[in-house]
């Protein structure tokens, strides 16, 4: 398989707002898909070819528990796509103490995204992050694989 030269990087930023007056936060996430510090929504690959995926999340308060990435294809696809890490199971970990009670928490999660012969097609590709408080923040990405 070749690799594109390109690489579509995921980040996804979540910061904490305080809520009305009270010491209670919740999360606010916010999120984008990158390609060279460009936002980007979707990415065009040959059938064959791998493209070079990194998931970026930070937190401050929790802490990122797990990153996960998925596929669902649309109606009009055929095969499916291939992840070398769908659990990221060796993620670059920096957590930090902020305060006494808060950390600042950053994953960096690589994997290779691949488009295996004879797919085609509409693919939705997701990055998901869970942190120690059960948050979740997704984002996605437009994968159209042409033969």
């Amino acid at each position: 398989m070749r690799y594109l030269k390109h690489a579509m990087a995921l980040s996804l930023a979540s910061a904490l707002a305080a809520c009305g007056g009270g010491g209670d936060e919740n999360e606010t996430v916010a999120a984008t898909f990158q390609t060279n510090v460009v936002n980007v929504s979707s990415q065009t690959v040959k059938a064959g070819n791998i493209i070079n995926g990194v998931a970026e999340f930070k937190t401050f308060g929790p802490t990122i528990e797990s990153v996960v990435w998925s596929v669902m294809a649309t109606t009009d696809s055929v095969g499916s796509l291939a992840f070398s890490d769908a659990e990221c199971e060796s993620p670059e970990i920096n957590n930090r103490d902020v305060s006494a009670d808060k950390k600042s928490s950053l994953w960096r999660c690589q994997t290779e995204i691949s488009a295996p012969k004879g797919s085609k097609g509409n693919f939705r590709v997701f990055a998901t992050a869970t942190d120690s408080n059960g948050n979740t923040a997704k984002d996605e990405i437009l994968v159209t694989v042409t033969p």
